[in-house]
């Protein structure tokens, strides 16, 4: 059945071997998952091994796809399958580094990866790669990579290595020292704002954001000014009465930036706020809840899942290491 695509694979001609590479995830889909495992995977290997880079890119471009028909019932040929692949679509971000394009397409496949790996492969041999993409990747990869990395943050349940992500974000990006690291933070922040609840961005972001209206580079300041309307949109009262006052404090710097296309902007912004009411902490859930607020009670119920599940994972460990000993 698979001779055809098996001989293709191997074609002398590269032109023959971009065509089934552009392919072979849709003859995963006729097939089905427990024989595009048995037949078509080890051609993706060879795909993905080709020595022509247009090859491995088309045969990357849809890595999502072939990924899914790899979820076969059984556990451990699962796992073996994604073991073998995952190292050469980690070792493709090195190939497409001078290519911003292909390098975003695969960013955003990325982003689905913890479906069939373990975060903790994730963090250990992708999460690196999401720092050098920001800092040196084309601008587009870069916030792109932000973007998955905030994606990675939201589902991480060790809590000392989202900590040590969150560090190294603000010390490495928010007081970075080339300018165009502290814009990318600034888009880390919206991505953050789009994954995480209000309460996250507050606890870890929001002074280190607010930091930047000191920025000795026009534009960062530019940036920010253009997100203080959502900031404000994400403060209740009276929890977050010491931001308010922080924001107005930053508002006001802003509108007397020495830069005239800041302090226009600030001008504008600050009409928008005005018109914004702070809503207070008391209202009942399901009275006059926004769909955003609802989505917050959410995002920050499973946030505290996730503590709690490590915690309990805490003490099971350390029950364990107490019964251990005392068997000794």
């Amino acid at each position: 059945t698979c001779a055809l695509p098996i001989s293709l694979v191997g074609d002398s001609n590269m032109h023959v071997r971009l065509s089934v590479a552009a392919g072979i995830h849709e003859v995963m889909i006729i097939l089905g998952k427990e024989r595009g495992l048995k037949y078509v995977k080890d051609l993706v290997v060879t795909l993905l091994s080709d020595e022509v880079d247009e090859v491995r890119v088309k045969a990357v471009s849809h890595i999502n796809e072939i990924l899914a028909n790899l979820q076969v019932s059984h556990e451990e040929s699962r796992t073996a399958a994604y073991n073998e692949l995952f190292p050469l679509i980690v070792k493709m971000f090195g190939h497409l580094r001078s290519r911003w394009r292909p390098t975003w397409e695969l960013l955003n496949s990325a982003a689905s990866f913890g479906q069939y790996f373990g975060w903790e492969l994730l963090v250990e041999s992708l999460v690196p790669i999401l720092f050098q993409l920001m800092s040196s990747g084309a601008y587009p990869a870069r916030i792109k990579a932000g973007q998955v990395l905030c994606h990675y943050l939201r589902h991480i349940k060790s809590s000392y290595i989202r900590a040590e992500l969150v560090y190294k974000l603000i010390h490495e990006f928010a007081r970075g020292k080339s300018h165009s690291q502290r814009v990318v933070f600034i888009h880390i922040c919206t991505a953050v704002l789009d994954t995480h609840s209000r309460v996250f961005f507050k606890n870890n972001f929001m002074n280190a954001l607010l930091e930047l209206v000191k920025d000795k580079v026009p534009n960062v300041r530019l940036l920010l000014t253009g997100m203080m309307p959502r900031l404000k949109s994400i403060l209740r009262l009276p929890r977050d009465a010491n931001f308010l006052d922080r924001l107005n404090e930053v508002m006001q710097t802003l509108r007397n930036d020495s830069d005239r296309d800041v302090a226009d902007k600030a001008n504008t912004v600050t009409a928008i706020m005005k018109g914004m009411e702070v809503k207070t902490d008391n209202v009942a859930l399901g009275s006059s809840e926004s769909p955003e607020d609802i989505v917050d009670v959410q995002r920050e119920a499973e946030e505290k899942a996730l503590l709690d599940g490590e915690d309990k994972n805490s003490r099971r460990h350390l029950e364990i290491g107490r019964a251990s000993c005392r068997e000794r």
